[in-house]
């Protein structure tokens, strides 16, 4: 090859390098020219505002998704299980005990009836003191005691079947079931099966309870649901009372940890609850914080408006959440603040 076909050969490969460069750089500035024209068309806005839809819509679906699943997973056993317990409880009335009566020795003799032996002189002697009309039952079938919000049932093979009822402010919300059974090898009584939510501490509350006294494991696993159950049932109520305001809720499975941000005239409040103790329907920690929408928004006559917009600690407040139930409690501080803003103190003794 001659030097002159060399030297032409390298002038096309230079050519085309320069050319690869031109296009690499020139190429992603006309894209973002042609994505800025797009826009100017379109308006700024718009494009903003068609990308937040697009945002709320993934997260509504999500939100739906996560109450299909959450009830699914809570109510998992569905109503075939309950049907079943109670075809084998029977739907007879249960006789109401009194706080005196209730006592393992009741546990005995449900056993005893549900294997069948017919309760012993000692039972019927308990018996005699709890029923109003004992020869309305016979020496055959199923007998329920019911003490508050539980009732308490004989089943076949020594079982105990446990229904718990749980309410809110007069109403009747769920039901909850729980069979206790011994193992073949040992006379002590355990959970067999349950429709009892996976997140509530139910084999806590058994591992603490159920060897001492089943009466006491059956009390605190009926505080637990009836806790639970008044929890969520507040948060539902402020969403009723509260739905335009609140602006952001997030609350554990359990109802133990709740968050929520809310809109008040003037400020924006933020509430954080913790419950430690799961049989409480109250928070054991609790924190307020609150502040002003911006410093233009607020009232100046009367009082002059406060310097910078900076977010308030509102002590007094968590107290009150703590010894209130979320609805009352959050109505109450809502009263303060209003009054607090017509004062003019903006809350300078809490922080």
């Amino acid at each position: 090859m001659t030097e002159v076909k060399r030297r032409k050969i390298g002038e096309r490969r230079t050519s085309a390098q320069r050319l690869k460069r031109v296009l690499a750089e020139t190429t992603p500035k006309h894209l973002e020219q042609l994505t800025k024209q797009a826009r100017a068309l379109a308006g700024e806005d718009e494009c903003e505002k068609v990308c937040l839809n697009d945002i709320h819509a993934r997260l509504s679906g999500l939100k739906v998704r996560h109450e299909l699943l959450r009830a699914t997973l809570t109510f998992a056993k569905g109503n075939g299980f309950h049907e079943r317990l109670l075809s084998e409880v029977g739907q007879a009335a249960a006789y109401e005990l009194d706080i005196d009566s209730w006592n393992d020795d009741i546990i005995a003799a449900l056993q005893e009836r549900g294997r069948g032996l017919g309760l012993s002189q000692h039972s019927d002697d308990f018996a005699d003191s709890c029923l109003q009309d004992v020869s309305e039952i016979g020496e055959e079938g199923a007998i329920s005691y019911q003490i508050g919000g539980k009732v308490i049932s004989s089943m076949t093979g020594g079982r105990i079947c446990i229904r718990f009822d749980t309410s809110y402010a007069g109403q009747h919300f769920e039901s909850y079931f729980c069979v206790l059974a011994c193992k073949a090898s040992s006379e002590r009584l355990h959970v067999s099966e349950h429709s009892i939510p996976f997140f509530l501490p139910l084999r806590e509350v058994e591992k603490s309870n159920l060897s001492s006294s089943c009466t006491k494991f059956i009390d605190c696993l009926s505080d637990v649901l009836q806790a639970y159950v008044s929890r969520r049932e507040q948060v539902n109520q402020l969403r009723l009372i509260k739905g335009d305001q609140i602006r952001e809720l997030y609350h554990s499975l359990s109802y133990n940890l709740i968050e929520l941000l809310l809109e008040e005239a003037y400020w924006k409040v933020g509430v954080s609850l913790a419950y430690d103790n799961p049989k409480s329907e109250l928070p054991t920690r609790s924190v307020v914080m609150a502040w002003p929408h911006s410093v233009d928004a607020l009232p100046r006559e009367p009082p002059m408006a406060v310097q910078s917009v900076t977010a308030h600690r509102l002590l007094r407040a968590e107290g009150v959440l703590r010894d209130l139930l979320l609805p009352t409690g959050y109505e109450k501080i809502v009263a303060d603040l209003q009054e607090t803003i017509a004062r003019g103190i903006y809350w300078e003794e809490d922080q």
